[in-house]
């Protein structure tokens, strides 16, 4: 007997030390009441506590206390429906810790009969979450992986299937956007850095959901639709706080799991579509799936499996919308654009098809069939005599990842003769996120050849500027969501843009174009070239001609393009008086451009805008015609500038022009315009920076006179005087008669010999202060009119040296023209 106590004392310690050693935790406890009869010590720690007496007291003594709100119906459900097909079942679970965070266990069961108990469950239970660590984990955030997801989720839906009570089920599908840009910018370890904190928030956020990571910057959640909406706005605050000060966004797509018999990898695709629907809107970052999301998905397919169709049947169409030049309003280029027109869903837009096709490799193909058709086009053009211009086409990063597309696009330019200044290559700065250098070399050889390159959408990226630096571009197309709301700090933004780009020599091209308060500001702050709706939508080749002969726009040929870019290459932004004017062959003045200060001056006499004083300009009769086409005369003649001083309603104007560009009788001039009379201050600035040429330019004749050598030198004149010519020395007795006898009538010479009396110039000057000014009636070509004649003393040569300025002056305007000597007294002090 005592031997029998001490084998079964023995048998009982050696089974119990066996429990205890498993690795696993294992209880038993009653199929009818669930008492939890009996916890090894494994399982007893995986809960946090020491001892089964604990567990009970803390929790309770059956297995329903231990288990999640969420899980205990369902639990016994499968364990109860598992044993009636099969000796073994198995369930997994969400089991209460001693300190409150839920854990995840899986456990293997079986039934038995004990003396005394009835029927009980002995369960084997593992710990989830360290069995992922070393199965289907991800190794930096210690989430499981897809493959251990989509089982796990298998399992949701299989019990969910079971229960009718169930809560639906919800996929949660976040992406981290514009992560390896993140990457590119601050380092890997940062983005690791990133990466961890993004997976503890989910673990804040959903601890009691499967969390898993299936790929760099994708994180999934398996959850139930329970107060679904405020933890994913929650999570996606905490998410922003996170990124804030980066270019990062969230976006979330959520699938509601309506057929249980879907599978997990199908469900988790739709909850990526609806996320990735989103990830170009910077006005939304969650999106369920719904009808609409799933006719993109029907589309999608669809065009991925249809586009050698479409191809070989006309629904890929090439639309082409019209660019034109801000400052004259011809049509300078074209823009190539995809638009399917199918059969069965009618008109796709290219955010429906072109996605697809990029995710799909096949991208290259379409743009390809685009360069092809273009390069057909224009050599009908050329063929049958069509005026042309640039087109434009759109390359992407599949396109240079996937073919030799610098030889695929010579290929079709050799096979239709197309000369390469016709064709311009557009790409956008995502391009430049991966296979940078190779894709650079690719580019300089498109600009070596001679295609331009375009950055297109530029500033509505992250790395515009970066790209910018690293890269040649000829042109920069402006994307004018900076104009969605159009307020002073959009223009701002814009305007410097502008101006940025015309300092490293790139031009501008703004595209979005919608009203006429953005042209005329993109126009006044010299953007060269313009795109959107506001001058035409993209249309179909023949449409296009037709809408712009409707519009009354010209064309640009080669030639009209290089007159008009010498334009492009000023920089507008400026507070000076500065005007870009052009006369055509009729011989009429046209403003293409005035700054705010010009258009001021302007407007002081009578002429509010440029308009007024284009209509005022080109009047036959005008006076002021007259002597403008005497200027211009010599303008068209020279690159140097010009200037005459003319009165309007008793104020003096100043203007000085200078050619900048000529093609055949068209001549392109820059204007800078003063009023002298109601403004001395640009006179003023002139004395400040050492301007002395410009004091000559206010005045139709100069000559500099040196008593002591007896000399004179004409500097300006504005008629042909036959005697006298700029530039050469003359003796001062000799051109002084000479210009009396000619040029002043035979009345006025004798006061004209005694004012230009060379013995007593000196003390005179002295006396009045270095100025002298008398009036004579002189020779113009309108015949003898009166002139201010105006002695104007050089500083520091005791008045030995002196200007002597003729310009025509109504008798009525004496006082005026006094007021103006002034001003020039106060010039010379300074020289």
């Amino acid at each position: 007997m005592n031997k029998d106590v001490s084998l079964d004392v023995i048998n009982h310690s050696i089974q119990n030390s066996i429990l205890h050693a498993m690795p696993g935790g294992i209880f038993i406890y009653r199929a009818d009441t669930h008492d939890i009869l009996y916890a090894n010590d494994r399982f007893l720690a995986m809960l946090g506590y020491d001892s089964l007496e604990a567990l009970t007291q803390s929790r309770g003594h059956t297995f329903d206390d231990i288990l999640s709100a969420s899980d205990k119906e369902r639990v016994f459900l499968e364990i109860e429906h598992q044993l009636r097909q099969s000796l073994i079942g198995f369930v997994d679970f969400k089991a209460i810790t001693k300190q409150g965070p839920l854990r995840y266990m899986e456990i293997f069961c079986r039934t038995t009969t004990l003396p005394d108990y009835g029927h009980v469950i002995v369960a084997f239970a593992v710990d989830a979450e360290a069995k992922y660590l070393t199965y289907s984990t991800d190794r930096l955030t210690a989430l499981p992986g897809q493959r251990r997801f989509l089982e796990y989720a298998a399992k949701w839906f299989k019990l969910a299937s079971m229960n009718p009570a169930s809560p639906p089920i919800v996929i949660l599908y976040f992406n981290l956007c514009h992560f390896k840009s993140y990457n590119i910018h601050f380092g890997l370890d940062a983005g690791d850095a990133l990466l961890l904190h993004m997976a503890e928030t989910l673990r804040e956020c959903f601890p009691n959901d499967f969390i898993a990571r299936f790929s760099d910057d994708h994180f999934v959640v398996l959850t139930y639709d329970i107060d679904l909406q405020n933890r994913v706005i929650d999570a996606h605050k905490k998410l922003l706080s996170m990124y804030m000060r980066s270019p990062l966004e969230v976006k979330i797509g959520i699938y509601q799991v309506e057929d249980l018999s879907i599978t997990p990898s199908k469900a988790c695709d739709l909850a990526k579509l609806a996320c990735d629907s989103i990830k170009d809107r910077l006005d939304v970052f969650l999106c369920e799936y719904t009808a609409k999301v799933q006719r993109a998905v029907l589309i999608r397919d669809y065009v991925i499996d249809h586009l050698d169709e479409a191809f070989s049947k006309g629904y890929i169409q090439v639309y082409y919308q019209p660019v034109i030049r801000s400052i004259s309003k011809t049509l300078c280029g074209l823009e190539a654009l995809a638009r399917w027109i199918d059969p069965v869903y009618g008109f796709l837009k290219p955010s429906e098809f072109i996605p697809a096709l990029e995710n799909s490799r096949q991208l290259y193909q379409l743009d390809l069939y685009i360069l092809e058709e273009v390069c057909k086009r224009l050599r009908a053009c050329l063929d049958d005599g069509i005026p042309v211009v640039p087109i434009s086409i759109n390359l992407s990063r599949m396109d240079f990842l996937t073919c030799d597309i610098f030889t695929e696009v010579e290929r079709r330019t050799q096979k239709y003769r197309i000369p390469h200044h016709l064709l311009c290559i557009e790409i956008t700065e995502s391009m430049f996120v991966q296979n940078a250098q190779e894709i650079r070399i690719i580019l300089d050889h498109f600009r070596e050849v001679g295609y331009q390159v375009w950055m297109d959408d530029f500033g509505s990226g992250y790395s515009s500027l970066n790209a910018l630096k690293d890269y040649h571009f000829d042109e920069l197309k402006i994307d004018m969501d900076f104009l969605s709301n159009f307020t002073q700090r959009s223009k701002d933004i814009i305007q410097s843009t502008i101006h940025m780009s015309k300092k490293i020599g790139i031009r501008t091209l703004a595209e979005g174009v919608e009203t006429e308060e953005q042209f005329r500001f993109l126009r006044d702050i010299g953007c060269e070239k313009i795109q959107g709706y506001f001058f035409g939508k993209p249309l179909p080749f023949d449409e296009m001609k037709a809408h712009i002969l409707l519009q009354h726009i010209d064309i640009e040929t080669e030639e009209l393009t290089a007159y008009y870019e010498k334009a492009g290459d000023m920089d507008f932004t400026t507070d000076e008086s500065l005007a870009i004017v052009e006369t055509m062959e009729d011989g009429k003045i046209y403003f293409r451009f005035a700054s705010p200060a010009y258009q001021d001056v302007l407007a002081s006499v009578g002429a509010p805008t440029p308009r007024d004083s284009e209509a005022r300009l080109n009047m036959p009769e005008s006076p002021i015609r007259k002597k403008i086409a005497r200027l211009l005369s010599h303008v068209y003649d020279s690159d140097k500038p010009y200037a005459i001083t003319y009165t309007i309603d008793d104020q003096y104007l100043w203007l000085k022009v200078q050619k900048i560009a000529q093609l055949g009788k068209r001549f392109l001039m820059r204007c800078k315009l003063l009023n002298i009379t109601r403004n001395a201050i640009q006179i003023e600035q002139m004395k400040v920076n050492g301007l002395e040429k410009d004091l000559y330019d206010l005045y139709q004749a100069i000559v500099i006179n040196d008593l002591d050598r007896g000399t004179c030198q004409p500097v300006v004149f504005c008629r042909d005087y036959h005697k006298f010519h700029p530039g050469h020395t003359y003796c001062y007795h000799t051109a002084m008669r000479a210009f009396g006898y000619l040029s002043i009538q035979k009345e006025d010479r004798p006061r004209y010999e005694r004012f230009m009396d060379a013995d007593t110039i000196s003390d005179r000057l002295s006396a009045h202060g270095g100025t002298l000014s008398e009036y004579f009636r002189t020779l113009t070509p309108n015949g003898f009119v009166w002139c201010q004649h105006v002695f104007i003393a050089i500083p520091d040569t005791h008045c030995r040296i002196f200007l002597h300025t003729v310009k025509p002056a109504a008798p009525n305007n004496l006082a005026m023209e006094k007021g103006l000597v002034k001003l020039y007294n106060e010039i010379k002090k300074d020289w």
